[in-house]
């Protein structure tokens, strides 16, 4: 006795896994074949295909991630070491250089006006 061959433009492969249980206990069959359509087969591969991508996506979005956290820290601690090897003093001086400059220039030519900003 040949097993009966199904062909389902429709169904799911879980569906056709199902049916195909069905008609054996139904038919006391020992084993059932069946031809998976090439549309099946293709979705499988294409729905393999896009998790493929989406884990690539996705392991590739978490690299940048830790990678810009990195260059985070790094900028942070190098920022904090230059701040710390000029002291509070120094940093006081740059600051404040500009404007002082130009009152001991206005002092050396003994100017007793009023200054505009």
């Amino acid at each position: 006795r040949n097993a009966p061959i199904i062909l389902t433009p429709y169904c799911t492969y879980s569906n056709l896994e199902l049916l195909c249980s069905s008609l054996i206990s139904r038919m006391k069959l020992p084993f059932l074949i069946f031809i998976l359509i090439p549309q099946e087969s293709e979705l499988r591969r294409i729905n393999d295909a896009r998790k493929g991508e989406l884990e690539y996506i996705s392991a590739n979005n978490n690299l940048d991630i830790t990678k810009a956290q990195k260059m985070a820290e790094i900028e942070t601690s190098k920022f904090q070491n230059m701040i710390s090897s000029l002291g509070a003093e120094n940093i006081a001086k740059i600051a404040t250089s500009g404007h002082d400059n130009q009152v001991s220039k206005w002092a050396i030519l003994d100017y007793k006006g009023s200054l505009y900003n």
